[in-house]
Order: structure tokens, then C-alpha cells, then sequence
């Protein structure tokens, strides 16, 4: 988890995308920056199936990192959307 925080924390910092398909598979809950301009479409895809949560400042990342704890269905259900997403690739 630590992994994946300091993965998207460095969104903010350098306005630098990254690869979320690598996640999708995993199955996990996406949360994604504003910064996405290398994975653009990925993102937009993402977004669209559900599998991403695309966040603008540090404050929506924090209330929505924190939903996420407390809600196992939606972390599962937005998970699920990521593996189903990624299959195609």
C-alpha cells in the first residue's frame, strides 16, 4: 500500500503520470492525480469502467483513501472493474 501511495504522492510533486494498467490486473482500487498526459487514454478508459478514481489535490486524495478503508464493497467492486479492464490488454 505504502508502494502505491508514494507512486501517486509523486503525481503531485512532478506532474509526472504513471502506468496504472500494472495495477488494473491486480485487482486493486485505483486512485489516480491530476497528472495523467503519459497514460491519457489508459486513464480516460479507466475512468469509464469504474476501475479508476482520478483525484485533483492531496485533501480529495486523503477523503477518498479514506472512504475506501471503510468501505471493503466499493474497494472490491472497484477493484474488480481494474482486473476486468486490464484482461483485454
Amino acid at each position: 500500500m505504502l508502494l502505491v501511495m508514494l507512486h501517486l504522492l509523486r503525481q503531485f510533486i512532478t506532474a509526472s503520470g504513471q502506468n496504472l494498467i500494472e495495477a488494473a490486473s491486480l485487482g486493486k482500487p485505483i486512485l489516480i492525480g491530476p497528472h495523467t498526459f503519459n497514460f491519457a487514454e489508459a486513464t480516460k478508459n479507466g475512468i469509464a469502467a469504474g476501475a479508476v478514481i482520478q483525484v485533483n489535490n492531496i485533501e480529495e486524495l486523503s477523503k477518498k483513501i479514506e472512504y475506501l478503508f471503510k468501505n471493503k464493497t466499493q474497494r472490491e467492486q472497484i477493484g474488480q472493474a481494474g482486473k476486468a479492464s486490464a484482461k483485454p490488454l
